[in-house]
């Protein structure tokens, strides 16, 4: 589910629009009070309850709840347009401008309402607006997305036309992605895939989305920085198979000990008929039918080491062995495979916070 925090333009009377709770609360009795003292025509007395008003309620506007600030900054952006209005009414020119500064800084797209205010003051702002060079962004409260394929979308609304690029960087102001970068008129929205420049993921840390509008010849001018909590969800991956143990695979070759055995048999018995014929028969010359049979059994022993050579591929035991390989291969590419989905599946959860303002002077 995604919350967006939405830029405030509202004119209403304070009164109206927030609790009996923030009612009760100081600076908005004095906001009620400088909006009645200007009713009244009473512009200095109204001017000192408006500046009050401004600094009691200035630390609430960093709250951590979102809809504090949401309801002092429509406090405070209405109190300046008092105030500046005030101003303009007991002379100070000056004064007034550097309050519809703050006021458009405040709110880039904030309108004075026309009805309430007359063009002696209204134009003035409108003059201020014009040269004011600022953005407002409007970002999710939080959102989760799934890194390369969803998006983190934002808009960026500009006081005036000019330049401004857009980028998340580090705490330390290191660039992980550059999102944005050209002319902004009225309003410009970015996206971002959770990735950085090289395409990766950032870590789970608090980055911050930096906005900074820029002079026609690139100079920076000032810039929002947007804090964002990010955190990084990657699915655990499967381990790999295990190859099968060497005791499961089957001998490929013949041994080579009955093949020599057989050998060594025949050749010892051959040359035994040959050189002691008498062990045969004493009484009778065999002449050369102990040749013959000699070699016979000669002949025998080599038949039996061919026949039982040593390295004679079994058959049988290459494809069991092959059989094996390929299941221990099949189950590793399964594995592969889901590990890639789930390093691929991450999700990223971005908490935006209270946005801060930089003016150049400061960097």
């Amino acid at each position: 589910m995604i919350r967006y925090r939405t830029p405030l333009l509202a004119m209403a009377v304070v009164a109206c629009t927030v609790s009996p709770a923030v009612r009760a609360q100081t600076s908005t009795q004095l906001l009620q009070d400088g909006i009645r003292a200007y009713g009244d025509l009473e512009f200095e007395a109204a001017a000192g309850f408006l500046r009050q008003s401004l600094e009691t309620g200035e630390a609430e506007i960093t709250s951590s709840d979102p809809t504090v600030r949401r309801v002092r900054l429509v406090a405070r952006a209405t109190a300046l347009q008092y105030l500046a209005a005030a101003e303009i009414f007991l002379g100070y020119p000056d004064s007034a401008q550097a309050t519809f500064q703050e006021l458009v800084l405040l709110d880039v797209r904030y309108q004075p309402d026309r009805l309430v205010f007359p063009p002696e003051v209204t134009n003035v702002y409108d003059a201020v607006r014009a040269e004011t060079k600022a953005v407002t962004v409007r970002a999710p409260d939080q959102a989760e997305f799934r890194v390369g394929e969803q998006q983190y979308q934002l808009q960026l609304f500009a006081s005036s036309f000019h330049r401004a690029e857009a980028s998340i960087e580090t705490r330390g102001g290191t660039e992980l992605r550059r999102l944005y970068r050209g002319p902004i008129a009225d309003s410009v929205t970015v996206q971002w895939d959770g990735l950085d420049a090289n395409g990766r993921p950032p870590l789970s840390a608090t980055h911050q989305l930096v906005v900074t509008s820029l002079e026609t010849d690139g100079t920076p001018v000032r810039s929002v920085r947007l804090p964002l909590a990010i955190e990084v969800d990657i699915r655990d991956t499967l381990p790999h198979p295990e190859p099968p143990a060497d005791s499961l695979f089957l001998p490929e070759q013949t041994a080579p000990g009955p093949a020599y055995e057989a050998l060594a048999g025949g050749l010892l018995m051959g040359g035994m008929l040959l050189i002691m014929p008498g062990a045969l028969a004493s009484d009778t010359d065999l002449g050369g039918a102990r040749y013959v049979i000699g070699g016979a059994v000669s002949l025998a022993g080599i038949t039996g080491f061919l026949t039982r050579r040593p390295g004679r591929e079994i058959r049988a035991n290459v494809e069991a062995n092959a059989a094996l390989r390929r299941g221990w291969q099949d189950r590793m590419q399964l594995v592969v495979r889901e590990n890639e989905t789930r390093l691929a599946d991450i999700q990223l959860t971005v908490s935006a916070g209270a946005p801060t303002l930089i003016e150049q002077a400061e960097r």
